[in-house]
């Protein structure tokens, strides 16, 4: 059998979308929430000796006023001043505060530690693998008993001695015994953690309700450029032309990270502005029910790509009046889409010849704007095609 290799040349024409290394970077600024930005920042500027770090906060008043400025002959850009570092995280380090809290079992056997011999210890392990999330016993003290090889009274001891400490009602045998055991109405691990990882958030953006206006304010560390004198003269008169060079390079990397930032300050307060907008009467806590906001919508009011609305408000958060929330929560949610599904389905049980038009147009009615692609997509969904 005759085996040849044989090469072939042919052309194929392709569109694709490149992105400059400088975009990326912007974009991954605009994407990083407060915390991840601080650290970004960090090695930014160990790696570039022309920036230092600056902390101010952007604050946009929604009424267009602005307080008075004592600064001299400074100008003030319209609708943004600029203000001193928030001074309500009290000087905590929100990294240190990232930690693995204690489960309910490992703080009763911190107690039992103290207050328990080794064999009482031992059996306190048992008592607690065989408690349920309320503190139930799901195993009988008696059988605990035999397969322990030890008498009841000796587990009763341990059980007494650790009520004693403050978990009154634990290892009782049945949620009606607990209730005899305690009149606050609470279970023995009530308000305690399951020991799952808790990741403390820092608001990226504070929404404040000042003389019955809502305030819109960026917290986010700064970079400010700076060229001290021995940087200047090589700059300008050095003969040196790698170390010109080299700080050309750093100055205009420099330049490219503060336009970002600002870049970043600019598209968080627009897109802010737009969950006020919408959303004022829930944030000031006057209504329960936030009003959604379509990302295609708010892209094109504010001039900016959908992709880049998503990367702004993915996993950065807001403070408010009515409390802290998700960005992501202003722009559709579960709740909404199981909303329009409910109704589809209910509306199509009444007439299953319902166009996909006269749907759309009835869930705007309730109040949920979705398109006409999207009422089909929930429609197939629910496999309730039209007939």
């Amino acid at each position: 059998m005759d085996a040849r290799l044989e090469g072939k040349i042919s052309q194929r024409l392709e569109q694709r979308l490149g992105l400059s290394l400088k975009t990326q970077q912007a974009l991954k600024i605009l994407q990083l929430n407060t915390m991840e930005l601080n650290e970004e920042l960090e090695m930014i500027i160990q790696e570039n000796p022309l920036l230092e770090i600056e902390r101010d906060d952007y604050i946009l008043c929604t009424d267009g006023e602005l307080p008075a400025d004592d600064s001299g002959d400074e100008e003030v850009p319209e609708n943004i001043y600029m203000k001193r570092e928030r001074s309500d995280d009290n000087g905590w380090d929100f990294d240190r505060l990232e930690t693995d809290d204690l489960c309910f079992e490992d703080i009763v056997k911190q107690i039992g530690y103290l207050v328990l011999d080794q064999d009482e210890f031992n059996v306190l392990g048992a008592l607690l693998d065989s408690i349920d999330k309320h503190g139930v016993l799901e195993t009988p003290l008696k059988t605990l008993a035999s397969q322990l090889s030890c008498t009841p009274e000796v587990i009763k001891s341990v059980v007494d001695k650790i009520r004693d400490c403050g978990f009154e009602g634990l290892f009782a045998e049945s949620e009606e015994e607990i209730a005899t055991l305690r009149d606050d109405g609470f279970y023995p691990t009530s308000g305690y953690g399951n020991g799952a990882f808790t990741k403390f958030v820092e608001p990226d953006v504070f929404i404040e309700y000042v003389e019955e206006k809502l305030v819109i304010s960026v917290r986010d560390i700064g970079l400010a450029v700076s060229v001290d004198d021995n940087y200047r003269v090589i700059l300008e008169s050095s003969h040196d032309n790698e170390a010109r060079q080299y700080l050309e390079k750093k100055l205009n990397e420099a330049v490219f990270f503060v336009n970002a930032l600002e870049r970043r300050k600019e598209t968080l307060i627009a897109i802010t502005r737009e969950i006020v907008a919408a959303n004022a009467p829930f944030l000031v806590g006057t209504s329960q029910k936030i009003e959604p906001l379509i990302m295609i919508d708010v892209a094109s009011k504010i001039g900016l790509s959908v992709s880049t609305i998503s990367r702004a408000v993915k996993d950065k958060y807001l403070s408010s009046p009515k409390g802290l929330f998700a960005m992501r929560k202003f722009f559709g949610n579960k709740d909404e889409r199981e909303r329009a599904m409910e109704i589809i389905a209910r509306q199509l049980q009444n007439d299953p010849d319902m166009s996909d038009a006269d749907l759309t147009r009835f869930l705007r009615g309730q109040g949920i704007n979705i398109a006409r692609r999207t009422v089909n997509k929930y429609r197939n969904l629910l496999r309730l095609p039209k007939e």
